[in-house]
Order: C-alpha cells, then sequence, then structure tokens
C-alpha cells in the first residue's frame, strides 16, 4: 500500500489500515481560509476530498484519519509549516462508506472535522 504515496513527497503516510488506499497532495495558498482553521470539501463525497487548514503560527502539522469508532486509518505528516493557508487533496476511493473524522494536530492545537463517505 505505501507505495501508492510515494508520489507526494510533501507528505508522511502512515497506514493503520489493511485496505484503506488513501492518497494525499498538498499545495500552500494565499487566499484567507474564511474564519475556520480546518475545513474539508466536498462534504459528503465519492472519491476525493480536499482539507483547507490554516497554520497561525510555525508548527510541526499532522492529519490523522479515524473511522466511525474513533480506529485510526492513517496519519499524514505534513512537516514543518510557516503561517499560510494550505490544501491537501485526499483519494479516499479504497475507503467504504461511511462517516470518518479527521483530526489536524499542531503544536497548540488540534482541529477535527467530520467527512461522510458515499457510494
Amino acid at each position: 500500500m505505501r507505495d501508492n504515496f510515494e508520489n507526494y513527497a510533501s507528505s508522511t503516510y502512515t497506514n493503520n489500515h489493511p485496505n484503506a488506499r488513501i492518497a494525499s497532495d498538498e499545495v500552500m495558498l494565499d487566499d484567507p481560509i474564511e474564519q475556520r482553521i480546518f475545513r474539508i470539501s466536498p462534504n459528503s463525497t465519492q472519491d476525493v476530498a480536499t482539507a483547507r487548514y490554516s497554520v497561525e503560527s510555525e508548527s510541526d502539522v499532522d492529519i490523522q484519519v479515524r473511522d466511525i469508532t474513533g480506529r485510526p486509518i492513517g496519519k499524514f505528516n505534513q512537516g514543518h509549516k510557516s503561517v499560510g493557508v494550505y490544501d491537501v487533496t485526499f483519494d479516499v476511493t479504497g475507503l467504504p462508506p461511511g462517516l470518518y473524522f479527521f483530526d489536524l494536530k499542531t503544536a497548540t492545537s488540534t482541529h477535527t472535522e467530520k467527512l461522510m463517505i458515499q457510494r
């Protein structure tokens, strides 16, 4: 499974679910985040979702994905980020339908967003 993520050098992925295929790609943006530190869209999705997050002070950033039971599905180490707004695109086609939680963790805070995957 890990070889699916070698093309995404900006993220380190740890997979805790044998059937999960979640790929990510990241880009820094110049525009503001519209009053929220972390959001995921579209919500719900069948295949791809984009998480937009804001870093308000320089910090290491991780995004952890959990299923409805709270079991970790995967973790994306985004690395050390400077102040700014970032987009990370997730390919969730390898996950079964259901409700998932994405936790954005920085040195000073944790923010959680829900994502519904439908088929």
